[in-house]
């Protein structure tokens, strides 16, 4: 019986361009769940590029004109499959942070049940052994996820690992599958360590400034679709309460609140570190981002958080706050919020422009909620805690706190931990062999772009246009393919053993 593959495809398209490659190297039955604006999705249902048995376009399904709910299907849902739907909305970016719109509990209800319905009928009516998706963004992919989980159906899920342009194919974002303690020990000198951090460093900075530029960027071109085509989804619940009228005053309100902003973080946050002072260091984490909703949900409140690690300090340490860099896209924070950083009498706020490897250096403990400065940690021999259970939390320097009574004694023993450099040589090496190098943002901006050039005009994105920028960008695919079939026959190689 040939395998039969689930895949959710998107506007980025790169599990379309995946598709199509696997087709072509594996024999299989592909299905797929299409989630496009409504002024494109027409293009999908006649499209041959891919050979689907079934395709099933979720706007077809899914739309805020549908306002009833049924809570006794919701109330069976969640029992049979385990799956918590409130934590998962509130710790959703799209449902939470909406600048448009304010989802009422009926409206959230009403998602529920129509994503819930639509994900069951597909899964009844394919029974996938696998499904194809990328890191879960928002909640519809977050309950897909679950729902195929808890049948059984294996995940296919690409994610990135925590050492930039090195990624994987796993049921998890990230996790470590299958680590074992004893795996091997590389033979990476402490020289050879180093320089892995620096590449490591010097690849984060370059992916940030690049997506500081394409960000921008798209921003005008998305704000100007916004203005022209609002209408054109408006079932979608992601665009509720968009308005040509909202969308100027906001981002209006948005320029000005982005200027009084910075006005105030550069005057008043510092930029020297205390050489004398004993500290320990918590880098604020870019908001909103589901890297930190999905695996610490119970500590999104960053301010709760340092306000906690403050108040469990020994009293000669003082708790450095630094700013994450990519605020500055988000109009930074409120006034406020940094206001009440800085009026904790134990606590300093950091400028972005101070250098983070430097303040590391010099700390004595870091503290994330499930950032990856742990990890960066480790190379400088620094302990670490964290809020969340993230792939480097397997590292025995790091430490996975899970209640804020059990800071003030965590924070004491951290501070007397030593890093073992053997055990993070094996972590990196483990990583690298279950992983392959990847750079999204090199490989895959042009099969982005080929959707914006055609952003403002509904006649614009074709088959012949796709086609030809898949083609384009075909070896990505055909890569990705390839590291796919390699994925599913250690899966079908693991289930033989069982």
């Amino acid at each position: 019986m040939k395998d039969r593959i689930l895949f959710w495809c998107d506007r980025k398209f790169m599990h379309f361009g995946i598709a199509k490659s696997l087709q072509e190297k594996y024999d299989c039955e592909l299905f797929a769940i299409i989630q496009l604006t409504d002024r494109t999705k027409e293009i999908f249902r006649e499209q041959q590029l891919v050979k689907f048995n079934q395709i099933w376009i979720f706007n077809d399904y899914v739309s805020k004109e549908n306002q009833n709910f049924d809570l006794n299907f919701l109330k069976s849902f969640e029992e049979k499959y385990k799956i918590n739907l409130w934590k998962i909305a509130y710790t959703d970016v799209s449902l939470g942070y909406n600048k448009y719109h304010k989802f009422t509990r009926d409206e959230i209800l009403s998602l529920f049940t129509q994503e819930c319905k639509l994900f069951e009928e597909v899964l009844d009516k394919v029974k996938p052994h696998f499904l194809a998706i990328r890191s879960y963004d928002n909640q519809d992919t977050r309950i897909l996820v679950e729902l195929c989980k808890a049948r059984g159906i294996k995940i296919l899920m690409t994610a990135i690992t925590r050492l930039d342009l090195r990624w994987k194919i796993s049921d998890e974002e990230d996790y470590i599958e299958n680590y074992n303690e004893n795996y091997s020990d590389s033979i990476m000198t402490s020289d050879e360590l180093q320089k892995y951090l620096d590449k490591f460093a010097s690849l984060r900075q370059e992916k940030f400034m690049a997506f500081r530029k394409n960000n921008t960027s798209k921003n005008l071109k998305s704000g100007l679709s916004l203005l022209l085509f609002h209408n054109n989804d408006k079932y979608s619940f992601l665009r509720h309460g968009r308005t040509r009228s909202k969308i100027i005053t906001k981002n209006i309100s948005s320029i000005l609140k982005k200027k009084y902003r910075a006005s105030f973080f550069n005057k008043n946050c510092t930029r020297e570190i205390n050489e004398n002072e004993k500290f320990v260091y918590f880098p604020l984490q870019y908001e909103p981002e589901r890297t930190i909703y999905t695996p610490a949900p119970f500590y999104t409140n960053q301010l709760e958080v340092i306000t906690n690690v403050a108040k469990s300090l020994p009293v000669k340490y003082k708790l450095y706050v630094k700013e994450h860099p990519g605020m500055q896209v988000q109009n930074w924070r409120t006034i406020s919020y940094y206001k009440q950083i800085m009026n904790l009498p134990n606590v300093r706020l950091i400028h972005t422009s101070a250098d983070s490897k430097e303040i590391i250096k010099k700390c004595s403990l870091v503290v994330t909620v499930a950032g990856s400065s742990c990890l960066e940690a480790a190379f400088y021999n620094k302990p670490s805690i964290v809020f969340a259970d993230v792939s480097f939390s397997s590292l025995p320097s790091v430490y996975r706190i899970k209640s804020y009574e059990d800071l003030p004694q965590t924070i004491r023993v951290s501070l007397q931990k030593k890093v073992d450099p053997s055990e993070l040589r094996k972590f990196i090496h483990f990583i690298d062999q279950n992983s392959f190098e990847f750079d999204m943002l090199d490989s895959l901006i042009e099969v982005d772009e080929f959707y914006n050039k055609g952003l403002l005009s509904n006649n614009a994105l074709t088959i012949q246009n796709i086609e030809s920028c898949l083609e384009k960008r075909k070896p990505v695919f055909d890569m990705w393919a390839l590291e796919y079939i390699k994925k599913i026959n250690e899966l079908k190689n693991i289930a033989e053993k069982i």
